[in-house]
């Protein structure tokens, strides 16, 4: 594989998270799991990104919070639209700089990649949203 096809796959794998309601139940455990990672990790994640990212911590919802979200809290949360009250632009752009958390996960990879389809169809309104 091409460094190039490699980063897109990862980007497409991270984006992924921002449809579980779409994908269904798989894609709503996939997001969480990423999440759960990533807030362990928020100051690896977020020091390459720093000069570009505001997350504000105090802002970030626990792990055991987001495991009982259902997938319309989450996608409040993540998804750009600041008329929404759920929306959380720290959630988010944790969630944009943890990319490499799905690129290293083989499983959630493969668990990813049967929802492709709702993938294709929603990554250019995400791309084109912004953080």
């Amino acid at each position: 594989m091409t460094r190039a096809s490699t980063s897109n796959r990862r980007h497409d794998l991270a984006r992924r998270t921002h449809r579980p309601r779409e994908a269904g139940g798989d894609g709503l455990e996939i997001a969480k799991g990423d999440y759960a990672y990533a807030i362990q990790h928020v100051d690896e994640f977020c020091a390459p990104y720093a000069s570009v990212i505001d997350i504000d911590k105090k802002k970030l919802p626990t792990t055991s919070a987001v495991s009982g979200w259902n997938s319309k809290q989450f996608t409040d949360a993540l998804r750009h639209d600041q008329n929404n009250p759920g929306y959380n632009r720290s959630f988010r752009q944790l969630l944009h700089v943890s990319f490499k958390v799905a690129a290293k996960w083989r499983p959630l990879l493969e668990r990813a990649e049967k929802h492709e389809d709702v993938v294709a169809k929603n990554v250019t309104e995400t791309c084109s949203s912004g953080t």
